[in-house]
C-alpha cells in the first residue's frame, strides 16, 4: 500500500513538471507584470474576506503568504482564532526558525492541536522544558515519523501537559518491542485516545494499534 501511494506522487509531480516546462517562459513574463497588483488587490480586502481565506489554508501557508507582507497582516495572523490548531508537516528546519520564533513561541498557551512530522523540528520544540510545559492547553500532539531515540525526551515532557488528551505517533525507524512505549502512555491517565504506527525488523510491513 505504501508503494502504490509513493508512485501515485511521483507521477503527479511529474505532469506538474512538465506543464510548468511547457509554460516556463509565459509565466515568468506574466508574474513579473502582476506581482504589484497581485498585492495591491490583496492588501485592500476586507479582513473578514481574509480570514475566510485563510480557513481553507494551513497555518504555516499563511504565515509563508502573508505574514511578511506588512504589519497588518502580522497583526490579523497573530490575533486570528484559528492558531489553536498548528500543522507542521512539510517545513524545513531553517524555514521553521522565522515560524517559530513568530507563532509558536508566541502562541504556545493557545494551541489546542499540534502536528509534528520532522525528528529536529521535534527535537527543537521539546529541547526546553520551560518552553514545552507552557503549551497549558494542549489537548492533541500528532508527531509523525519520529525516531525512536527522541521518544524518551518527548514522554518526559507530556506527562506534564494536563490537558493532552489524545495521542497519535509514527515511529520513524525499525523497532523490536514496544515495550518502552506502552509504559509511558500508560501513565497518561487523561488520555482517551491513543493510535500508533510503526515497522518491525521482522516483517517490515506498517502496523496500526487504535486503544
Amino acid at each position: 500500500m505504501h508503494s502504490f501511494f509513493l508512485n501515485q506522487y511521483d507521477r503527479f509531480t511529474y505532469t506538474v513538471d512538465i506543464q510548468r516546462t511547457n509554460r516556463q517562459e509565459s509565466d515568468s513574463v506574466q508574474n513579473s507584470n502582476s506581482t504589484k497588483k497581485q498585492k495591491f488587490q490583496v492588501e485592500n480586502l476586507a479582513n473578514e474576506i481574509l480570514y475566510e481565506i485563510f480557513e481553507y489554508l494551513d497555518m504555516y501557508h499563511i504565515y509563508k503568504g502573508f505574514f511578511n507582507l506588512n504589519k497588518r497582516f502580522q497583526n490579523l495572523i497573530i490575533n486570528s482564532n484559528f492558531l489553536h490548531k498548528i500543522n507542521i508537516s512539510k517545513i524545513s528546519k531553517h524555514d521553521f526558525k522565522g515560524y517559530y520564533k513568530n507563532i509558536l513561541l508566541p502562541n504556545r498557551r493557545r494551541i489546542r492541536l499540534l502536528r509534528l512530522s520532522n525528528s529536529c523540528i521535534t527535537e527543537i520544540i521539546f529541547s526546553a522544558p520551560r518552553i514545552t510545559l507552557q503549551f497549558v492547553r494542549l489537548e492533541s500532539l500528532i508527531p509523525n515519523n519520529i525516531q525512536m531515540k527522541y521518544w524518551n525526551k518527548i514522554f518526559n515532557y507530556l506527562i506534564h501537559l494536563s490537558e493532552l488528551y489524545s495521542l497519535a505517533i509514527s515511529i520513524g525507524d525499525y523497532i523490536q518491542s514496544l515495550s518502552f512505549i506502552f509504559l509511558n502512555v500508560l501513565n497518561y491517565l487523561k488520555l482517551k485516545y491513543f493510535k500508533i504506527e510503526y515497522e518491525i525488523k521482522s516483517y517490515k510491513s506498517p502496523l496500526s494499534i487504535h486503544l
